[in-house]
């Protein structure tokens, strides 16, 4: 057998003055590995130390600590390399290696000579950040720092300042020493340099409490009590403040060396700065925590969709019947009365549906030019008998605004949702506050929240809802708007961010003001056009009979409410009704009636043949014949089922006036 080279044999003899081959896994390295595979994204990682012919996985995460060949691993690599060392084509024949494609690993070094490995493997063919080769690199360091204060403690050589001022040199990593019998301390430089002090200067152990943040001071007072006595190793990340006040979070780990009748005779430690590893942990957390949050927006999607599509056909029948008896000329007043109401609350319903796809991002803005202050006024009344018992709500509007556009149902929505929650902060009576007015912003102002953007100069139209109420500290501040946070004993789903997601979808600014004890001030700043208001639009005509006689309609819905609605109306309006429940009964009445059929009227939703495939035999069977398509969904959804057909499709979503829906048919008819 060959001899190995002198390097090779200097190699072996310092692994082996750490006492540690053939030995247990060892646990302080087992809180380097685990972050080094999660801050990589790796599958796997290993705390690797090379041996002449064998490999000793001192620690492990995803895979098998203990004994393998060294033969075929590629750490062999690492040691003619020395320095950090990636591949991204991996050898999958070692055991190490199974089910991995890439592979970086850090030596683990005594001064020149490399011990070991700090690897992790990944399961694609990938080359780490540069954030993540770093956050391997400071675990290796970590890693190297605990293999020679291992050593030094073996050999009894902690006491030797050298020695230890060259370990935390290798490392990085700051050391101190207290010798428990005389009370002197000693430090290496990374400590005085990690706290922000001057090595000259005295750092003792009172000088040294002193630098731990007020909030953390006695945890860490009690943890190094119980250092002493031998009942702890490990520190629970705390807080330091440097001497030009800035704020770190250090890891410290120690370790109590007892003389030869059992007595605490040294207390060692190490300590480093671990912000920025903490920082990326909890960065990832947030990433986790957004995911989750986004998988319950996307089911809140799909069920709101649902709701949405049944809800608006049942609203088709009660609108659509009430307005065929509106039609009735001998109506008595008050029948007239209670008949007009019901066509408002079933109005109002379906802006209701409208507002649960905007939670969810299903819907689609249809902004028109508004007078805030007189949209504001009449929902007012409508929000006036939801407020809890012993809140009141005083509004001052001011007139003769410029304009916005804005989503009359998402108005509706920020209106309601941020006068409810100024009134929730009353536990009895209190006032709600609601004023509409001009304001022209020449220099940023200063407020608590300011989303999604700062509030810029130029000139808005201001929605401000206040309250004397309970009011917000900072910390309910920064999530106040965050999706499905709230204070209250039961939360209430999307809360606030859906106002949030009007102020995007309207190019607005929200501020939010707030002071403990005080109450709380927000504001919806929209970018005033620079025009007045446009008038209101007049209500739609009534019904007229008879106006489109001559004319045949396939009337195709599942929704036996939603056709004889729609059918009365249209025989009303002189029209001729074909009727399917279906696309396959829709088909059969169309090729039985194919030149008589003059406008199909067809849902998007139906159970068996889809939208799509009736309209495509339906044109098949008469490729000029014009077709409505109505839905509960939005018209993008509608458009994005149908996208991959030909020719004109109009779009009527529900739910609908009998006047609309007429004007939809007309139109087409004129077209034809």
């Amino acid at each position: 057998m060959q001899a190995a080279p002198p390097e090779e044999l200097d190699r072996l003899d310092a692994l082996a003055s750490c006492r540690i081959v053939g030995t247990s896994p060892e646990s302080d390295f087992d809180a380097l590995v685990k972050p080094a595979a999660l801050l990589t994204d790796s599958s796997h990682a290993a705390l690797t130390l090379i041996d002449a012919d064998r490999l000793w996985v001192k620690a492990a995460y995803g895979c098998t600590p203990g004994e393998y060949p060294r033969a075929g691993a590629p750490c062999e690599l690492v040691l003619r390399e020395s320095g950090f060392f990636e591949l991204t084509e991996l050898d999958h024949a070692h055991p190490l290696a199974a089910g991995a494609r890439s592979y970086a690993a850090v030596p683990l070094r005594d001064g020149r000579r490399v011990l070991g490995t700090l690897a992790v493997y990944g399961r694609t063919a990938r080359m780490l950040s540069g954030s993540q080769r770093e956050h391997l690199m400071t675990l290796g360091q970590q890693a190297s720092a605990l293999l020679e204060l291992r050593k030094l403690r073996d050999q009894h050589l902690l006491k030797n300042e050298a020695l230890l001022y060259s370990a935390t040199r290798i490392s990085g990593i700051g050391c101190w020493q207290w010798d428990l019998r005389t009370g002197k301390t000693t430090l290496t430089d990374e400590v005085f340099a990690l706290f922000g002090v001057d090595p000259s200067e005295p750092l003792g152990w009172e000088e040294y409490i002193a630098h731990v943040h007020p909030e953390d001071r006695d945890g860490v007072v009690a943890r190094i009590g119980m250092a002493c006595r031998g009942e702890a190793t490990q520190f629970p990340d705390y807080r330091i403040v440097r001497a030009n006040g800035e704020v770190r979070t250090v890891h410290a780990t120690s370790e109590l060396l007892r003389d030869d009748e059992g007595r605490p005779m040294l207390l060692t430690g190490a300590l480093q700065d671990v912000t920025a590893l903490r920082a990326a942990e909890e960065q990832r957390k947030q990433v986790a925590v957004k995911a989750v949050q986004s998988q319950k927006l996307e089911s809140l999607g799909v069920l709101s969709g649902g709701v949405a599509h049944d809800f608006n056909n049942l609203l088709v029948g009660v609108l659509g019947n009430a307005e065929l008896a509106l039609a009735d000329r001998s109506l008595a007043p008050t029948s007239r009365d209670l008949l007009e109401r019901i066509v408002e609350a079933a109005q109002r319903a379906g802006g209701l549906t409208r507002q649960l796809l905007a939670y969810t991002g299903r819907s689609h803005l249809k902004l028109v030019e508004v007078d805030l202050a007189s949209q504001i006024e009449r929902l007012v009344a409508r929000v006036q008998d939801t407020l809890p018992r012993g809140v009141s709500l005083r509004s001052s509007l001011e007139r003769g605004l410029a304009g916005i556009r804005a989503d009359l149902d998402q108005l509706q929505l920020l209106t309601s949702n941020l006068i409810l929650n100024a009134a929730e902060s009353y536990e009895g009576e209190g006032e709600v506050t609601l004023r509409v007015f001009s304001l022209e912003v020449e220099a940023e102002p200063a407020h608590d929240v300011s989303v999604p953007t700062r509030l810029g100069a130029g000139r808005y139209v201001v929605l401000e809802v206040g309250d004397r109420g309970c009011g917000m500290v900072r910390s309910t501040l920064d999530r106040a708007l965050e999706p499905f946070f709230s204070t209250k004993f039961t939360g209430r789903g999307l809360g606030l961010s859906a106002v949030l997601g009007i102020a995007r979808s309207h190019s607005g600014v929200l501020t939010v003001d707030s002071t403990p004890g005080e109450g709380s001030r927000v504001r919806m700043h929209f970018p005033a056009l620079d025009r007045l208001a446009a008038p209101r639009p007049q209500s739609e005509p009534p019904l007229r009979a008879g106006g489109l006689g001559g004319h045949t309609v396939l009337l195709v819905d599942d929704e036996a409410l939603v056709r004889n609605v729609e059918r009365m109306a249209m025989q009303r309006a002189g029209l001729t009704v074909l009727e399917a429940a279906d696309g396959t009964q829709a088909i059969e009445v169309l090729r039985q009636n194919r030149e008589l059929v003059d406008l199909v009227v067809l849902d998007l939703v139906m159970p068996g043949l889809d939208a799509a495939s009736t309209l495509t035999a339906l044109r098949a069977i008469r490729p000029d014949v014009p077709v409505i398509v109505q839905s509960g969904y939005s018209e993008e959804e509608a458009s994005r089922s149908l996208e991959q057909l030909d020719g004109p499709i109009d779009f009527l979503s529900k739910p609908f006036s009998v006047a609309t829906m007429l004007g939809k048919v007309t139109s087409a008819l004129r077209r034809k």
